[in-house]
């Protein structure tokens, strides 16, 4: 089952109540609800935690330690709620995969796709719509856009390479 870039769960999600790929709003598309309100925390999950934890320029084990927690109850009730063996999560941001391994809610598999960095900057540059938001998602500069891409891709490869389920696809080879 498909699930987009979960690490957007907290934000465009719970906070923001943005379209589902489904085509209907967070707080309306009954499969996620019904997640949301089995996610059995001692306290409450306060999304604004839960999305600047991954977005701290410096992640302590704490941090990483408390997020996990949260993403395994959630991946636990996904796999339930979901009924399938296979839960894709197209998130791109190293401290949540950190954060997902740490979990070990199931045998996680890292497909590291890259893509020439001229068409990454390309993309980025090009404004696009975004439904969920019902506006123009912003784009990047030149330098802005080829930098983050170099960056996370390094760092990508720099911490997971050595993962025995790491695997690279060049993006361009599909």
């Amino acid at each position: 089952m498909a699930l987009g870039e979960l690490r957007y769960i907290w934000e465009r999600g719970l906070e923001q109540d943005r379209l589902t790929g489904a085509g209907d709003r967070f707080s309306e598309n009954l499969f996620w609800q019904n997640i949301v309100k089995n996610i059995p925390s001692k306290e409450p999950i306060n999304p604004l935690r839960m999305r600047d934890l991954l977005f701290k320029k410096t992640i302590s084990t704490k941090d990483i330690s408390e997020y996990s927690r949260t993403i395994k109850e959630l991946y636990n009730i996904m796999f339930k709620q979901a009924e399938k063996n296979i839960l894709v999560d197209s998130s791109k941001i190293p401290n949540y995969l950190h954060a997902l391994i740490e979990a070990d809610v199931a045998d996680i598999y890292v497909l590291h796709i890259t893509r020439d960095a001229r068409a990454v900057v390309s993309s980025w540059q090009n404004p696009k719509f975004d439904k969920g938001k019902g506006a123009m998602m912003s784009s990047k500069g030149f330098f802005s856009a080829l930098l983050e891409s170099i960056f996370i891709n390094r760092w990508i490869a720099r911490d997971f390479s050595q993962h025995p389920n790491y695997h690279t696809l060049a993006y361009e080879d599909f």
